[in-house]
């Protein structure tokens, strides 16, 4: 994560705000996910198809690269930000739902895993 805060610290003035910078990925869920909305960055969730088909108004070729893949979700970030959906962060409230849930898919007696025995 520091290595993309001293990139964007090249793009940013140093009187910037996280806020300030967006961020459009292919998943809106995830360890990354996270760590970009803990730093207070804007984060923008698009699906994998949304950006194929905006990559291919982009690029006729067909072919797919990492720096293709970035250009066009940083243009569909410039000019279509008012279509997409930013992730948000989850509350406190739906953080702790997370943690139980978690927990009990663990728990054996959830998982089917204890058993009485059979007379």
């Amino acid at each position: 994560m520091s290595g993309f805060h001293g990139l964007v610290g090249r793009f940013v003035p140093e009187d910037g705000e996280p806020a300030q910078v967006l961020v459009c990925i292919e998943v809106d869920r995830g360890p990354w996910v996270r760590a970009l909305r803990a730093a207070g960055y804007r984060v923008f969730g698009v699906d994998p198809k949304q950006a194929a088909r905006h990559r291919e108004i982009l690029d006729s070729s067909g072919a797919k690269s990492d720096k293709g893949d970035a250009h066009a979700l940083a243009d569909m970030v410039r000019t279509r930000r008012h279509q997409l959906r930013e992730v948000s962060g989850n509350s406190d409230i739906a953080e702790a739902v997370r943690v139980v849930t978690r927990a009990h898919r663990r728990c054996p007696a959830s998982t089917g895993l204890l058993r009485a025995p059979a007379r």
